[in-house]
């Protein structure tokens, strides 16, 4: 096996198999997802191994700085952990334990160091065919398994976990993905099989999106869709009719569902006001908190997650609110300034290096899902294709 080969391979199933592997998971083989994650491990030692026996360059002067402040916010997050202010199974989103944390950040640094490795070696094209087939099939699989319906009746995670499904926000983050690999596709392939393939998986992500019923995700991902829609400057008479067309299907599809299931698929829409746009706003809510705890300790941070009740153990659901919690303002703001210098050079490539789209979408899309939900501890599909990104050999563009 070649080592482009094997870079590839780990690249899929990084990006194309978690959703499949969760449903296997959850139905049909437990204890997948443990070995699942150590091929992933075996897979980075052996590419790390093959690195350091061919010499090539692992680290550059442009994403050694996001590689530092990585470990840098890691260093922080251990400081408060053994600190034990809050029980490590008491924290959201947080491993219950410390061989369990150890093992993800451990793994997700490898990873790391391996980004120009992945830029040196991926092919666009397998990997976003991969996702699209893989993604689609699982997630169309899971929506007709489960009673669809539940994700306009249930809200709080324990609800869909005492159900056995899967969270929205993981169904919603893997849908994005689909759709993102399916516009790289019909930007660089002439396929005909993949470009109806395409079509489909983006309707069906956004139906899915559409039906489990979550703000962000909905927001966002029409964002990420319209900006590249408008920076790749499309607006001849037959992409404009060709586009009303399929807004007029997806409308079409998603009013004879909703009145087939018989739900509101814009009810959170109505009741932002209502709920505080779900506890987040207003006098006692998660950024109230976090505002005055960033408050409280503003030079050096207090923690990653908010101390006081009744959030507790919570993180803020906000990006710049949950790392200046972390690193106090001034290492926040050094740290906002190199992921805003990224997503600048994110956008610069969509607009003009197509062959190289999809890790920017993907970072676009997760940097703007966590200004309202997610946290970046362990966040996977931003810290990777931030690192990515941020090296110097990912598009040959970086000097126009």
């Amino acid at each position: 096996m070649s080592y482009r080969t094997l870079v590839n391979i780990l690249l899929i199933l990084i990006f194309a198999f978690p959703f499949g592997v969760q449903y296997l998971n959850l139905y049909v083989f437990p204890g997948l997802d443990s070995l699942y994650n150590w091929t992933i491990r075996l897979l980075v030692f052996i590419c790390l191994y093959l690195v350091a026996k061919t010499h090539k360059v692992l680290i550059d002067k442009h994403n050694l700085p996001i590689i530092v402040i990585f470990l840098v916010y890691m260093i922080f997050v251990m400081i408060h952990l053994f600190e034990n202010t809050i029980p490590m199974n008491k924290m959201l989103a947080v491993s219950p334990d410390w061989y369990s944390f150890l093992l993800i950040f451990f793994t997700l640094t490898l990873l790391m160091l391996l980004s120009r490795t992945f830029n040196d070696y991926v092919n666009y094209q397998q990997l976003c065919r991969c996702v699209l087939c893989m993604n689609t099939f699982f997630l169309v699989l899971y929506a007709f398994r489960v009673n669809i319906l539940l994700y306009s009746i249930y809200d709080s995670a324990e609800d869909f976990y005492a159900s056995n499904l899967i969270s929205p926000f993981i169904i919603d983050t893997y849908a994005s993905w689909t759709i993102f690999a399916s516009i790289y596709i019909l930007k660089n392939e002439k396929n005909q099989l993949f470009f109806v393939l395409s079509w489909i998986a983006i309707l069906a992500s956004l139906i899915l999106i559409f039906i489990c019923n979550k703000r962000g995700p909905m927001i966002y991902t029409g964002i990420v869709i319209a900006s590249f829609w408008y920076m790749t400057k499309r607006f001849s008479l037959k992409a404009i009719m060709f586009f009303l067309l399929v807004v007029l299907v997806f409308n079409s599809a998603l009013g004879y569902l909703t009145d087939l299931l018989n739900i509101d698929v814009f009810k959170r829409f109505t009741m932002i006001e209502s709920d505080g746009a779900s506890g987040r706003v207003g006098d006692f809510s998660l950024y109230s908190y976090s505002i005055e705890q960033i408050l409280d300790s503003p030079i050096l941070g207090s923690h990653f997650r908010i101390l006081s009740y009744p959030f507790r153990g919570m993180y803020p659901h906000n990006f710049f609110l949950e790392i200046a919690m972390n690193f106090g303002i001034f290492l926040s703001l050094l740290f906002t300034l190199l992921v805003l210098k990224i997503i600048k050079k994110s956008i610069r490539i969509i607009k003009l290096e197509p062959n190289s789209l999809f890790f920017p979408l993907v970072l676009l899309y997760s940097f703007l899902l966590m200004q309202s939900t997610g946290t970046i501890l362990f966040n996977i599909e931003f810290w990777l294709p931030l690192s990515m990104i941020a090296s110097n050999n990912f598009y040959k563009i970086n000097n126009k």
